[in-house]
């Protein structure tokens, strides 16, 4: 079990060694080897509690391996270390994806684990690579991406995947990312909502003559 808390790596390597306990003291007894009159732990015994106890401690390994959580930055440079170091701070394991030209870039080792992402794409496609992504996600148990800003950070596409994939996207819903992920919507909401907004045309100008008549108006 690998834990970043050291509480829990303490219980485990406790629980582990009352399980190691457990089973020297039954197989003694079992064989003959050592007796199992008066021993003084009252969690040892030949059968009856002994399933009970393991179930438990197993049951409790488990929910603190459970507890640990992973994310994936689907971004490079700069960006993707500082979100390293906040996870970090949080006890968060990360994951980090490079394409073929950064195979020695600093955020590649900043990371608990780095996959190649894209192979054989140019290094803007390569990052772009929604699917490839998400399959990386899946093979390093990322329970999460952070697409950093930039490249897929306004994509409602690739946060709809994360969500079929029963991925978290760290970013805003897929209806809010709809909205305000094209500027226009987002203009015609925040003009809907009452919230003032830069002067601007309805739509695409056709003429000069247009143009000219917007700057008389605005300035």
């Amino acid at each position: 079990v690998r834990s970043k808390k050291p509480l829990n790596s303490l219980m485990c390597i406790g629980i582990g060694t009352m399980l190691l306990i457990q089973v020297f003291i039954n197989v003694g007894g079992i064989t003959g080897i050592i007796p199992l009159t008066g021993i003084t732990f009252p969690f040892l015994s030949q059968g009856g509690n002994s399933l009970l106890i393991i179930s438990i401690a197993v049951a409790f390994v488990l929910n603190i391996s459970a507890d640990e959580t992973k994310v994936l930055v689907a971004n490079r440079g700069e960006i993707a270390i500082r979100i390293f170091r906040a996870c970090t701070e949080l006890d968060i394991q990360t994951v980090a994806i490079y394409a073929a030209e950064d195979e020695y870039s600093v955020h590649r080792f900043k990371a608990d684990e780095a996959y190649l992402v894209g192979k054989g794409k140019k290094p803007i496609e390569a990052y772009l690579d929604i699917e490839n992504i998400i399959q990386i996600a899946k093979k390093s148990g990322a329970d999460a991406i952070h697409p950093g800003y930039g490249f897929l950070s306004e994509n409602l596409r690739f946060a709809e995947r994360c969500e079929e994939e029963g991925i978290i996207f760290v970013g805003p819903k897929t209806h809010h990312l709809d909205i305000f992920g094209d500027k226009i919507k987002a203009k015609e909401a925040a003009v809907a909502a009452g919230i003032a907004s830069i002067p601007g045309s309805d739509g695409p100008v056709a003429t000069v003559e247009e143009v000219v008549a917007f700057g008389e108006t605005y300035g």
